[in-house]
């Protein structure tokens, strides 16, 4: 925008919002949050790709000029993914088990003042329940 060309940003923030939107509706639509994320991460590829093939186009900066800026912060992310991998094979918790959901119909609790009642936490931390109840779903 400062050299004056607002309708090369504009085409391809055009660009990227003919696709970002689609995919992201429909990816969410079809897979829940996991396909929203992947729409994100499909699209942040293409955004990048727009980026460089603009800066290309106003200022003549190559592939292998961008590519050589990231390695720093690419062999960053790859410690840390590797990091993250070592950390999460390393823990005795079980994370990616699934909760019961909590109960969202009125009919299965108990009646009374809510100071009283047992109400389903979902919380999985024992006594975050109120007044001493374990905190999962099932009281």
């Amino acid at each position: 925008m400062a050299l004056g060309r607002t309708r090369l940003l504009a085409g391809v923030s055009l660009a990227y919002a003919v696709v970002h939107l689609p995919v992201f509706v429909a990816g969410t639509a079809r897979f829940g949050l996991r396909g929203a994320v992947g729409a994100i991460v499909v699209a942040g590829v293409l955004y990048s790709w727009l980026n460089a093939w603009m800066l290309k186009r106003a200022l003549d900066v190559t592939l292998g000029e961008i590519l050589a800026q990231l390695r720093r912060p690419l062999v960053a992310a790859v410690l840390m993914a590797a990091a993250v991998l070592t950390l999460a094979a390393a823990s005795p918790l079980d994370l990616s088990r699934r909760r019961a959901p909590c109960a969202r119909s009125s009919s299965r609790l108990p009646s009374g003042p809510p100071s009283t009642s047992r109400r389903c936490t979902c919380s999985g931390v024992a006594g975050a329940g109120p007044r001493g109840s374990s905190g999962d779903c099932s009281s």
